[in-house]
C-alpha cells in the first residue's frame, strides 16, 4: 500500500477478523461452559498470547473471590502447554535446523505443564455452578484497537528489520516492555 512495502492490510485485516473470531468463540465457549469453559478458552488465548490469558484469568478469579481459583489454575496450566506447541511449531516452520535443540526443553515444559493440569483437581460444585458475567464479544474499538497496534508493529518490524537486519529481532522484542497489554485478549472481558 505504502512506497516502502510496509503496510499490508490484507494482513493486518486478517489477523484482526482472526482475533475477534477467536474472541467470539471463547464466548460461546464460556456461556456455554461457565467456569470449566475457562480451560478451553484460556488453551486457544494461550496459543495467541499466554501471557495476557494469565492475567485475565487472575483478574477473573479476583473478581470472583478466589471462588474459580481451581478453573483459573487449569486454565493457565492448558495456556501454557498452548503456548509451548505454539512455540514449538514456530521453531519447526521457521528454524528447523535449530528444532533438535529445542525439542527436549520444549517438551520437558508442556510435559511439566499437562502433568500439573492433570494433578490439580477438577473445579469443585460451588465452582462450576459460579456465573461468569461476560461482556459482548461484538466490541468492534477493542478489535480496530488490535488492528492499529498490529498495523504500528508490524511497520516498526519492517523498519527496524532494513536498518539492523537480524538484530532487529532485539527492537521488536522491546515492544513486550513498552506494550504490556496492547494485544486485545482472546477471552471475552467479565
Amino acid at each position: 500500500m505504502d512506497p516502502w512495502g510496509l503496510v499490508e492490510p490484507q494482513s493486518n485485516w486478517a489477523s484482526v477478523i482472526i482475533i475477534a473470531a477467536i474472541g467470539f468463540v471463547n464466548y460461546i465457549l464460556m456461556k456455554w461452559l461457565g467456569p470449566r469453559g475457562m480451560e478451553i478458552t484460556a488453551f486457544f488465548g494461550g496459543s495467541i498470547n499466554s501471557r495476557k490469558v494469565v492475567v485475565e484469568l487472575t483478574g477473573r478469579m479476583r473478581a470472583a473471590s478466589a471462588v474459580l481459583s481451581s478453573s483459573v489454575y487449569r486454565g493457565i496450566m492448558l495456556a501454557t502447554a498452548a503456548m509451548v506447541l505454539r512455540n514449538g511449531l514456530i521453531v519447526l516452520l521457521f528454524a528447523s535446523q535449530a528444532a533438535a535443540q529445542c525439542a527436549l526443553p520444549l517438551l520437558l515444559m508442556l510435559l511439566i505443564s499437562v502433568i500439573l493440569w492433570i494433578r490439580h483437581p477438577l473445579p469443585s460444585g460451588e465452582e462450576a455452578q459460579a456465573s461468569i458475567s461476560l461482556e459482548s464479544p461484538f466490541e468492534l474499538s477493542a478489535a480496530l484497537k488490535f488492528g492499529i497496534v498490529f498495523l504500528c508493529l508490524n511497520v516498526l518490524g519492517g523498519l527496524a528489520q532494513r536498518n539492523f537486519g537480524s538484530r532487529s529481532f532485539y527492537f521488536v522484542s522491546i515492544e513486550e516492555v513498552c506494550f504490556p497489554a496492547h494485544l486485545q485478549s482472546p477471552l471475552p472481558r467479565p
